[in-house]
C-alpha cells in the first residue's frame, strides 16, 4: 500500500469531530477592531467588484428534480458509495 501523502492531500485533510468541536466563532477569538477592519475591507472589495459577493440561490419557481426509489444490487451500491 502506498502511504505517500501528496502536497494536495497534506493541505486538504478532513477535520475530525473532536477538532470541529474545538472551533469557536470568529467573534470569540479575533479582537473586535481587527474583525471590523476585515469586514469593512471585504465590503469595499465586493463593492469595487474585486471580490465576488456571497451568492445565495433564489427560491425555485418549479421543482426541477423528482424523488424516485430504485433497487440496486449490493455490488453497485458498494461502487457508488465507496
Amino acid at each position: 500500500m502506498n502511504n505517500i501523502v501528496s502536497d494536495n492531500e497534506r493541505f486538504n485533510l478532513e477535520f475530525t469531530d473532536e477538532e470541529l468541536d474545538k472551533f469557536k466563532p470568529i467573534e470569540d477569538v479575533m479582537p473586535q477592531n481587527l474583525l471590523n477592519a476585515l469586514l469593512t475591507h471585504q465590503a469595499n472589495m465586493e463593492n469595487q467588484g474585486l471580490m465576488p459577493r456571497k451568492l445565495t440561490r433564489g427560491k425555485q419557481k418549479q421543482p426541477t428534480k423528482q424523488i424516485v426509489t430504485i433497487r440496486l444490487s449490493a455490488d453497485v451500491v458498494e461502487k457508488l458509495i465507496y
